[in-house]
This record gives C-alpha cells, sequence and structure tokens, in this order.
C-alpha cells in the first residue's frame, strides 16, 4: 500500500500533523525587574515637558529621565551587553564616533551635541537589553504611553493663543512636540488590537491612543500630522482581522473628532491646512536646506563640516545671511554635517535591523510572536524616517530611542535575529502553512510500497 505522498516527519517537542501550526503555548509572564526599572524611567520622560524639571548643565538642560536610567544602562552594559544584535551595535559605535568626531573636527566648540548622541544611543540599548519578555515590552509601551498621556493632557489643560496649537513642552517648540507622541500612537495601538493583551490594558491603551491623537491633531504640527496619519495603516497591514481593525480607527478618529468639535480645537488644523494649500509655508525652503546639505556633504565628504558649522553655511547659502539657520531634515543634518561615511553607517544600521535572518523564509520566523515582533520593528524604524525628513532632533529623541531599543528588545527575546543555522534547527520537523514555502532542514520520508 502507497503511503499518500511524502510527509514530514516530526520530531520531538514539535506539533503532530493536523495540529495548529507554529503554536507556542502561552506561559504566564511576569515584568522582570528590570523591566520595572524600565517602566519608571519611562514614566519619567514626562518630566521633561516642565523646565524646572530638567537637569540643568551648562547650555543643556538634560532629561530627568537619565538619573534613573543610568544605573540600570551600567549594570546591562556589564551583565546583558552579549544579547544585543553585535552588528547593529558595531554600525551605533561607529555611527556615533563618526558624528563626533565631526563635531570635534571643527573650532566652534559644541560638546552639547555629543552628550545628547551618547544619551540616545545610551536609552535605545538600556531599552533593549532590560527587556527579557513579552511582558517588559509591554511593560515599556505602558510607560511611555502613561508619560505621553501626562504630557498630552498638560498640553490640552493649558491655554495656548490662536494658530499656535497644544504644545506641552517648556523648552522647544511645537516642532519637537511630535518626537514625543508617534511612538507611543504606533505601539500603543498596536497593543490595543492584541488579543493577548488584557482588556483592562487594552482599553488604557486604546483611550490613550485617542488623547494622544487629539493632542497632536490640535497642535500646528504638520510632521505630527503625518505621523499620525501613517499609523493606522501600519497596524492595519499588520493585523490579520482587517474588519476589527478597521471599526477600532473609525470608532477612535469618531472620537477624536467629537472631543475637538466640542472643545473648538478645529481652528489651528483648518488655519495651517489653508496656509499649506496656498503655499504659505517653508516647504520650499526646506528643499533647499536638504540639496545645500547633500551638496556640502560632496564638497566635504569624509567627516562633513561638522554639524555646528553646517547652521552658518546653510543660512549663507540659502538665505544669504549671517546667523545660523537649522536643516530641519535628519538625513540633511548627517550627510551635510558628518559626511557621508556617517550618513551610510546610519542607512546600515536600519537595514540590519529591517532584513530578515539569512536563510529563513519571508514568511516564516518560527512563530507568528516573533513575526509580529519583527514587523513592529519594521514600522518603527519606518516611522522614524518620514519623522526624521522633518527634523534633526529625532537622533536623540529619548522616546524614539526607547521606542525602537523595546521592539529590539522584544526580537531578541522572540529569537528574530537567530543565525540562519539555528533557525533551522529550531524550525525542522514543523508542518507549513498550507501554499507556504517548505521550511528549510524540513525532512521528508520516501514513499514506501507493500
Amino acid at each position: 500500500m502507497r503511503a499518500p505522498g511524502n510527509f514530514a516527519v516530526p520530531r520531538p517537542g514539535f506539533p503532530l500533523p493536523g495540529a495548529a501550526p507554529f503554536a507556542r503555548p502561552e506561559q504566564k509572564e511576569r515584568v522582570s525587574l528590570t523591566g520595572k526599572w524600565m517602566f519608571v524611567f519611562a514614566v519619567m520622560i514626562s518630566m521633561s515637558a516642565w523646565e524646572k524639571l530638567r537637569i540643568p548643565i551648562p547650555a543643556l538642560n538634560a532629561h530627568p529621565y537619565l538619573i534613573a536610567m543610568l544605573p540600570l544602562f551600567i549594570y546591562l552594559f556589564f551583565t546583558r551587553l552579549g544579547r544585543f544584535p553585535l552588528s547593529v551595535l558595531t554600525t551605533t559605535a561607529i555611527f556615533s564616533t563618526l558624528y563626533i568626531l565631526s563635531v570635534f573636527s571643527s573650532t566652534i566648540p559644541y560638546y552639547q551635541e555629543p552628550v545628547k548622541l551618547l544619551a540616545g544611543a545610551g536609552t535605545m540599548i538600556t531599552a533593549a537589553l532590560a527587556v527579557t519578555s513579552r511582558s517588559d515590552f509591554r511593560a515599556g509601551v505602558v510607560g511611555l504611553t502613561v508619560a505621553l498621556v501626562i504630557m498630552a493632557l498638560k498640553g490640552l489643560a493649558a491655554p495656548s493663543a490662536s494658530y499656535i496649537g497644544v504644545d506641552p513642552l517648556e523648552t522647544s517648540n511645537e516642532n519637537s512636540w511630535s518626537l514625543y507622541n508617534l511612538p507611543p500612537l504606533l505601539l500603543g495601538g498596536y497593543m490595543t488590537l492584541d488579543k493577548t493583551v488584557s482588556k483592562s490594558l487594552r482599553i488604557f491603551c486604546g483611550t490613550a491612543f485617542v488623547i494622544i491623537s487629539i493632542s497632536v491633531l490640535a497642535s500646528a504640527n504638520r510632521s505630527g500630522w503625518l505621523g499620525l496619519a501613517v499609523v493606522p495603516p501600519m497596524l492595519f497591514l499588520g493585523r490579520g482581522k482587517k474588519i476589527q481593525t478597521m471599526l477600532y480607527f473609525v470608532l477612535a478618529a469618531g472620537l477624536v473628532f467629537l472631543v475637538m468639535e466640542q472643545l473648538g480645537m478645529f481652528d489651528v488644523v483648518q488655519h495651517h491646512m489653508e496656509a499649506t494649500t496656498e503655499g504659505k509655508t517653508t516647504d520650499g525652503k526646506r528643499i533647499q536646506l536638504l540639496m545645500a546639505s547633500l551638496q556640502i556633504g560632496l564638497e566635504h565628504p569624509l567627516l562633513g563640516v561638522s554639524p555646528q558649522e553646517l547652521f552658518f553655511m546653510l543660512a549663507h547659502r540659502v538665505f544669504g545671511m549671517d546667523g545660523t539657520i537649522d536643516s530641519h531634515n535628519v538625513f540633511a543634518h548627517v550627510t551635510g554635517g558628518s559626511g557621508y561615511p556617517a550618513m551610510f553607517t546610519l542607512f546600515l544600521s536600519a537595514y540590519l535591523l529591517w532584513k530578515r535572518p539569512s536563510g529563513v523564509p519571508s514568511d516564516f520566523f518560527g512563530n507568528e510572536r516573533a513575526a509580529s515582533a519583527h514587523y513592529i520593528m519594521k514600522m518603527m524604524i519606518l516611522m522614524w524616517g518620514i519623522r526624521g525628513f522633518f527634523s534633526r532632533e529625532i537622533l536623540y529623541s529619548p522616546v524614539f530611542c526607547m521606542g525602537i531599543g523595546i521592539c529590539i528588545g522584544w526580537c531578541v527575546v522572540e529569537g528574530v535575529w537567530k543565525p540562519a543555522d539555528e533557525q533551522r534547527s529550531r524550525t525542522a520537523g514543523r508542518q507549513p502553512r498550507p501554499g507556504m514555502r517548505p521550511v528549510p532542514g524540513m525532512r521528508a520520508l520516501p514513499r514506501r510500497t507493500r
């Protein structure tokens, strides 16, 4: 008697044929001590909205959360640094070195920039190493969400001048506000749609999504509006149940509209939309600043002209005046200020986080949790690129750095970047889903006859 075709041989510990493929038993996970510590300093980011709570350093007001983060960074650096993806750690170190060398290549003192860059890199590494489970990842997301709800409520409660909009930050302008709220919108929205999250936590994240969205729309920052607009498509494409996801966003949009209508917050939106359509904005100048920065990078390809001198050169070339002007674009800032090698290593870091491991099919990472972790990681990188096109300060934005860090940590926990041989050994013997390519390492018995 002939067997009904080739079939995979399940190995001990893996699901039998007919069982739900890739099923991973759900275990009760608790937030680790480092996860709780990370939650605390994530909430402390909200303190940055008050100028009097900033750490006074000459010519620099540092973020208060760094005090709580520093001991955790030291502990994790000596105990868990080996868990961080080596390739990404290497490119991050090379980029930081090139950037700092470009700063000190100038005769103009500008020590604030290296301090902020190292603080941002330290935040990303600390958040990544603090994550030891999915519960730790969720603790980081909730911490960021709590911090942004506090800041959003502060901005909404304070009276603002006409057409200036909501801006809870006392030490910066409205352009910096969206650097804080976009990562919690993406990550909190993901947790709202995740059925494995407790109902109470999903309700909290959903409510926070509405509050933060209102504060974004009520601000005068158009790049923040763009970031908010791309969040629903990102989450929609990453969820299996499209109808439920669409209904959630329709409900959230309705609540945001009703609240803003009742509070009379649409004047800011209308004013800036009209200014955009009538061409009364600085969009043309932003393009000129970008092109001038790329040209300066070509003239000084190795280390650029230094970030601090770039401000003076842009003011002279684009506006024909003495003084300084910001590039308003992280890619322009790095290319013109630190050179093309620094820009290359920055892109390389993003590519290493984006790409899948060698030898693993595009639709398989060993289990659905790993696939979800890597998808959210890629959406954070994409959000960083979109928002970075309008601001250089995203290089050391505490919320973006921490958001990317906890995504890296979750990917490490789920084994996204395991070596190819180890991935194949983990997946050997598993049954692929219908229409899915065979998993590397899967064996099949030859056909037998009686």
